[in-house]
């Protein structure tokens, strides 16, 4: 993990706010990413002049906000084209409880996955 952080931290002072923009959409989309590091690392170099505040702050809000609707639209349709496979039962039989469930969750969608994963961060296990 260390050589992953010394990539990032060369790659956040190199490329600036895409580095950081990019690492937040990934870790937003499941991937193990030390995206808490970077984000401490951004603003210690933003209290120096190396990363500018509003644009880190922006990519980093982007990256985010992108990777969790983004995560959440694999989540949604992703489950509708597995269950479209032939040959899936245990997919099949899941469906019902879920249905009713997506169902109830359908209306307020967006707000919760944007609330949950990102401006309530403590929430989302339960959520997701």
């Amino acid at each position: 993990m260390s050589s992953l952080n010394d990539l990032l931290l060369t790659g956040l002072l190199n490329y600036g706010s895409a580095v950081l923009g990019g690492t937040l959409f990934l870790a937003a989309l499941g991937l193990p990413l030390p995206a808490t590091m970077l984000l401490l690392a951004a603003g210690a170099f933003s209290q120096q002049g190396i990363v500018d505040m509003q644009t880190g702050g922006f990519a980093a809000m982007t990256g985010a906000i992108a990777g969790d609707g983004c995560s959440y639209l694999l989540g949604r349709y992703g489950l509708a084209h597995l269950a479209s496979l032939p040959g899936l039962v245990a997919v099949h039989a899941t469906l019902a409880p879920h249905s009713r469930a997506s169902r109830i969750f359908f209306r307020w969608a967006g707000w919760s996955v944007l609330l949950t994963r990102f401006a309530f961060t403590p929430l989302s296990l339960p959520v997701n």
